[in-house]
Parts: structure tokens; sequence; C-alpha cells
């Protein structure tokens, strides 16, 4: 878990940098990627690649067969937010919010979902 929240929180690319051509940059990807069908198609095709990756290292870590269903709950849960914080970020970007509020706003919603995740939902 913590492993995965280190990579998921660490900006990267366009949000690691702070200038206006990064800012415009991200506004531009966001633009680009939501607006296509196929963009997006290949989007959820990468991260079903992660989960699936993610699920069998999951069942390896644990001595658990492959076909069991935890590891799958887990790598989903885990893909589902860094798919959500994806999704977030586009629409920050898209609303106009420069780089360093979102990679910020990113951070906090990721912290919050990693705790639900890590301390179970009650």
């Amino acid at each position: 878990m913590q492993a995965f929240g280190r990579f998921v929180l660490k900006p990267r690319g366009f949000l690691a940098a702070d200038h206006p051509e990064a800012n415009e940059g991200m506004r531009s990807a966001a633009r680009l990627i939501t607006g296509s069908p196929a963009l997006l198609a290949r989007e959820r095709e990468i991260l079903e690649s992660y989960t699936d990756s993610l699920a069998a290292l999951v069942a390896t870590d644990r001595g658990m067969a492959a076909d069991d269903v935890e590891p799958w709950v887990i790598a989903n849960a885990l893909i589902g937010l860094h798919r959500a914080l994806i999704a977030y970020t586009h629409r920050l970007a898209l609303a106009g919010v420069e780089n360093p509020r979102i990679a910020r706003n990113l951070r906090a919603q990721g912290k919050r979902a990693l705790a639900s995740l890590e301390h179970g939902f009650g």
C-alpha cells in the first residue's frame, strides 16, 4: 500500500513542472485524451493490464493462487484509485487549474482515498 501510494502521489511530467508551458501542456494533453475515444480506450487497456499485473504480484506476494479473488479485488481497488486520480487531474486541467494546485489537490485526494483503502471503509 505504501509503495503504491508513493507511486500514484508523485508528480510526474507536466505536473512536476511549474511554468506556463507545462500548464498549457497539461490542458492540451487532457483535451486530447478526453476528446478521443481511441485514446480513452487505450488508456483503459493500459490500466486493465496494470490491474492484471498487480493482481499477479499481490497473489505471489501473499502466497495465493493466481485465481484467488482477494488479489484481484486488491488490484482493482488500487488501480481504481489510480484511474480516479487520472480523471480528477483531467477535470482540473480542463477547468484551467494551474499545475501546482492540481498537484496539491491530487495529493490530498489521493492520501484520503489511500487511507480509506488502508483502514477499511468502516
